[in-house]
Order: C-alpha cells, then structure tokens, then sequence
C-alpha cells in the first residue's frame, strides 16, 4: 500500500512540477542553449510550433508551418519580402508585400508640375523620364520620355477571341477595341476578327458630292480620280457615278 502512494504521488509531482525535487529535472534547449524547468512551455524557433520540458527532455509539436513568400512588383521588376513596403511606380501611391502579392493604394495622383514627367491618362497615374511601364491593353508597353508617353502597337490577343486587321490603315486591333474609321468622322470595332464602323454622312454642309478617303468636296458636272482608279463626275442628284479609271486598267 505504502509503494502505490509512493508512485501516486511521484506521478503528481511530475506532472504538476509542485515538489521540491522537480528544478532538478530540467532541460537544455538545444535551439537556445538556456535550461528549463520541467513543466515549462515556450515557441520554437520556427515560430509555430511549441516545445515542452518533460524530465529532462524537450519534445516539440510537428505542424506544418505556412512560410510567407516574397514579392515581384512588375512595373519595376524588383522583388520585395514579405511585410515590406516600397513606393509605387506612379511615384505617389505606396505598396506593401504580402504573401507573394503586391498590394497598392490607388490613389488619383495628379500630373507634377513642369519636369520632363509624363502623365497617362488611361491609368491616371504619372511616370518619370525614361521610365517603361505597361500600356492598359496589358500586351504592350510604353515609354515615358520629354513629358511625351509612346506605346508599342503589338497586336494583343485575348483569350478566345480574334484581333481584327484594318486594311484601309494597315493596322491590327484588338477585340472590342474602338479606333477611328480613315474618313475622320466615323468610328469602328473590333469584334472577335470582324470589323464593324458606324456609317455617318461625314459630308460637310452645302458640299454636293464628297469623296470621304481624300476628304475633298465637288460641285455639280465635275470630275475628279478616287483612291481606287475610278473617274467619278458629281451630278445634281449629290450622288457620283463613277467608271474605272482607264489609265489604271492599262
């Protein structure tokens, strides 16, 4: 009888840390190098887990810790850590790194006054001499130089849809971009490879017959060469009849 309470009661000393023997059974922290009592519980280094001394051993929890990742912030390809903060491209608005992301504050940030700045309307936001950064279009890039921002004209190709090729200027566009027709008045878009223009009579006030390519105006009876090889002649009617040209037909 007197050894169970003999053994009941060192368990309960053990476990409590409440007897006097009990700073004698401590632990060295081999990531530290300090002793610990038995009993006693503090972090591991690596932040999220926890360790224990139990007679004159230290155990540690396993969990699986999520590791922060750094940053790349594209405008300026510079990589960044996690927690950190840095000044956006736009020279105004801050960011902060978080988790692999780089979060910003948008701000409007107006254009600064003289220097050789430039101010990009599409994004609202002002770049520096000689400073690259991406157009709106997210395809292609600019560039800011003597206040003046010049873009590349790649054709940009969204997922599952078609650029469009505008023969009458040479130029591609892309889906559901807008850009103006060659006659200067009308507009037209882009719509997954087919082009689209509104068909406003761009012709001026009291002009009888206007050719819209050359933006030129005839009176009636006479006769002028188009874009295309044809002799047109304006009658009265404000509607040309036109024949091919035969000089163009040799």
């Amino acid at each position: 009888m007197k050894f169970v309470t003999v053994a009941l009661a060192l368990t309960f000393c053990v476990q409590s840390a409440d007897c006097w023997w009990t700073p004698w059974l401590m632990c060295r922290d081999p990531a530290s190098g300090r002793y610990r009592p038995h009993g006693d519980v503090w972090r591991a280094p690596d932040g999220c887990n926890t360790c224990m001394c139990f007679m004159w051993n230290v155990s540690c929890s396993q969990k699986q810790c999520n590791k922060s990742r750094g940053c790349r912030y594209a405008p300026t390809n510079t990589s960044y850590r996690h927690g950190e903060r840095f000044r956006a491209a736009d020279g105004c608005n801050s960011c902060t790194c978080v988790n692999g992301d780089a979060l910003c504050t948008k701000r409007g940030c107006l254009p600064p006054a003289g220097g050789q700045s430039c101010y990009y309307a599409p994004r609202r936001t002002s770049y520096r001499h000689l400073q690259t950064f991406p157009a709106v279009d997210g395809c292609n890039t600019c560039r800011c130089r003597n206040s003046r921002v010049t873009c590349t004209k790649t054709p940009c190709r969204q997922a599952g849809y078609r650029s469009c090729y505008y023969a009458a200027r040479g130029t591609h566009y892309q889906h559901s971009q807008v850009f103006p027709a060659t006659d200067g008045c009308n507009s037209c878009t882009c719509n997954n490879g087919f082009i689209s223009c509104t068909r406003k009579s761009c012709q001026p006030t009291g002009c009888r017959c206007y050719d819209a390519p050359t933006r030129r105006c005839f009176s009636t009876g006479q006769t002028y060469r188009t874009t295309d090889c044809r002799l047109c002649t304006c009658p009265s009617t404000g509607y040309p009849v036109c024949r091919t040209d035969p000089q163009c037909a040799k």
